[in-house]
């Protein structure tokens, strides 16, 4: 067989570039909070000193361009949409349970941080709309722990739904 009179091009090795590749660096005078300031009705919050956008659960660069791009797809509009409209019911719970402890001031939790109650609210809901049994709470506890919110034993959180029924009904 005839051989090659010249060698095969190969490509460099992964991660060495190539000339006229150009990587966008970090710029070092702006800090995530600044385009958290920048860009304020969008989600963004600093998490662990980096740029984080709540609603789509993705970290971002802090380069303006690639922040543009990220809010201006329609990914993030939807998503933005979503994420307004879930605290939005949770702002509505939150009304709906002060107005009843205030009606019922000695009902066992009146006393209780509302944002914990906000939380434990969901956790029932979200179970009842599955059909799983509030019982298997329970179990799950060391998990819910793991948010940082405390949960109550099923128990108690059973108090929540003749709460939420009457919402419901609403």
């Amino acid at each position: 067989a005839h051989e090659r009179e010249r060698s095969k091009r190969m490509l460099p090795p992964a991660g060495v570039r190539r000339q006229g590749m150009r990587k966008t660096k970090e710029p070092k005078k702006i800090t995530p909070l600044d385009r958290v300031n920048q860009f304020p009705k969008e989600c963004l919050e600093v998490c662990g000193g980096k740029l984080f956008c709540r609603a789509c659960s993705h970290s971002l660069s802090v380069v303006f361009t690639n922040i543009t791009v990220h809010i201006q797809s329609q990914k993030h509009k939807t998503n933005v949409a979503e994420y307004n409209r879930r605290e939005e019911e949770k702002g509505g719970v939150h009304w709906f349970l002060t107005d009843y402890f205030k009606e019922n001031p000695d009902e066992a939790g009146s006393d209780t941080n509302k944002k914990t109650m906000v939380f434990r609210w969901t956790v029932v809901e979200s179970f009842l709309e599955s059909g799983i049994p509030l019982a298997k709470v329970d179990e799950l506890r060391p998990l819910f722990a793991l948010t940082g919110q405390p949960l109550t034993d099923s128990s108690h959180l059973a108090s929540f739904i003749p709460k939420i029924l009457a919402r419901e009904v609403k």
